[in-house]
């Protein structure tokens, strides 16, 4: 027997990451967004409620988007908390180190091993939220976490992901099969 959950949202995990933005007069703010994902070849979404972060991305059309990993967990999970508008050293306060990125209009956070460089292309209100989709410009990821075919490894990164059932950050996991593979043993038969 299965039990029923309704059209009740939350029940799956997804990516937890921190955007990078520059507010009105250039400081540099972080918030940990629950809601975030790939929805195109090379864009991304992200739906957030008022914030500050929002006001920021409707001003300088640009932002990054980082990975959380169990190293960046605390300081990602401060930077969701505070608000840059009640406190405005939240980035000093969070021990993130910040830079100007190479690729957009927007603070990258030297602790994160991959972060998405990324331009606004669309604000819309939708649902009770208001959906910034973003053009990847640029994704860069720390050397170090490249594996033997010099491609992410996101298992060497320590990526988390938001479980929102229980509110828990929980690690990715093993690998459990082959995509495009597993499958064509049912193929041949």
């Amino acid at each position: 027997m299965k039990k029923k959950f309704g059209a009740k949202i939350g029940l799956v995990p997804y990516a937890s990451v921190v955007i990078g933005t520059y507010d009105e007069n250039g400081n540099p703010d972080a918030m940990n967004v629950g809601w975030a994902m790939q929805v195109g070849s090379k864009e991304v979404a992200i739906n957030i409620l008022k914030h500050k972060t929002l006001d920021n991305l409707k001003e300088s059309k640009a932002f990054t988007m980082a990975f959380v990993t169990k190293d960046t967990m605390v300081a990602s999970d401060y930077v969701g908390l505070v608000s840059a508008a009640k406190t405005p050293n939240k980035i000093e306060k969070s021990g993130l180190t910040c830079r100007q990125s190479d690729y957009v209009n927007a603070p990258e956070f030297e602790e994160y091993p991959m972060t998405f460089h990324c331009d606004v292309i669309s604000i819309t209100e939708e649902f009770g939220n208001t959906r910034i989709v973003g053009e990847i410009k640029e994704t860069t990821i720390d050397d170090r976490y490249l594996g033997n075919d010099n491609l992410p490894d996101f298992r060497k990164m320590g990526i988390v992901w938001f479980e929102d059932t229980h509110k828990d950050y929980v690690l990715m996991g093993d690998v459990a099969g082959k995509a495009f593979s597993v499958g064509k043993k049912l193929k041949e038969e």
